[in-house]
């Protein structure tokens, strides 16, 4: 009986929190430092142009910066909500910052558009 209480209370958790899709993400180890990354290691970058909520990257922007798109299944959860731009583009953003990759990274774990200085940046892990 307690085998059953036990399966059942876990399928009903695995059921109720599958809501929430999250994107799939990982850090990888790059010279600035464990950066997010999509499953293939494509690294994730903010843009301080951004302001929370919203993605204002157009035209020639998101030419070189695209998307993390999310799925119109895709639902928000903790640390991660969706962003919907004026174009109806859903957007992933990470505690309130809107996710993009750099068109000239073209192999994982490049993090050719880090601007330490600068206005776009990789998300360091712990932040």
């Amino acid at each position: 009986m307690k085998k059953t209480i036990v399966a059942a209370v876990g399928a009903l958790l695995l059921w109720t929190g599958s809501a929430f899709a999250a994107p799939a993400v990982q850090f990888v180890n790059t010279p600035a430092g464990m950066v997010m990354a999509d499953t293939k290691g494509m690294v994730l970058y903010t843009w301080d142009r951004d302001t929370p909520g919203a993605s204002t990257c157009t035209g020639t922007c998101l030419t070189n910066w695209p998307l993390f798109k999310a799925a119109a299944t895709d639902a928000p959860g903790g640390d991660w909500t969706i962003v919907t731009r004026p174009d109806n583009e859903r957007v992933w953003a990470y505690k309130g910052k809107p996710l993009y990759y750099y068109v000239q990274d073209t192999a994982p774990m490049e993090i050719k558009g880090n601007q330490p200085t600068g206005t776009w940046h990789v998300i360091v892990q712990g932040m």
